[in-house]
């Protein structure tokens, strides 16, 4: 009787588990915004929102883009392209949402920036705190001038403006010190 050999695979190396859980949350966290932003999609669409609507579908394509990147290896690259592509259609969704800079969707950016803080490396995600912060900023100081007028643009003011930065600010801060 002759017998066969099974020849193992060699123990993964920890940058390679590493980078296995990390390509492992990349597609947690991406299938999970694909399946979350479907149903305010169909809400701003059924409603009439198209703006709003087209922010979330273009996030949507984003995060699938992002996927497909995860899946051929390139975690660090489907990450910054996550982060970036709902980052630009958090700005979508706060100019074209009807409530502005007091849009639910602004919760967006502190949410990427947990999200950048926990999975990219410390420079990449110190250009995303300050992009974030830019973003918020520059969204803040088209309202308040009247570049973007909505429902509630009267009540958006420097004070906001300070306000969001220091949420910004601290976020980035702490997830700084939980990660570093």
């Amino acid at each position: 009787m002759r017998q066969t050999t099974v020849t193992e695979r060699p123990a993964a190396s920890p940058a390679e588990q590493e980078r296995a859980t990390l390509a492992s949350l990349v597609d947690a966290i991406g299938w999970t915004i694909l399946a979350g932003a479907l149903l305010p999609i169909l809400h701003n669409a059924w409603g009439g929102r198209w703006g709003s609507a087209g922010s979330l579908i273009a996030a949507e394509v984003g995060v699938a883009g992002a996927l497909a990147l995860n899946r051929r290896g390139r975690v660090t690259g489907a990450i910054r392209l996550m982060v970036g592509t709902l980052q630009v259609c958090a700005a979508g969704l706060v100019a074209l949402g009807g409530q502005g800079f007091h849009d639910i969707a602004i919760m967006i950016f502190p949410a990427t920036l947990v999200v950048a803080g926990l999975l990219l490396e410390r420079r990449a995600f110190a250009w995303t705190t300050a992009t974030t912060i830019a973003f918020v900023v520059a969204l803040g100081l088209a309202e308040s001038t009247g570049l973007i007028v909505n429902s509630l643009s009267r009540y958006t003011n420097v004070r906001n403006l300070l306000d969001a930065t220091i949420v910004l600010g601290v976020t980035a801060v702490a997830v700084g010190l939980l990660t570093g």
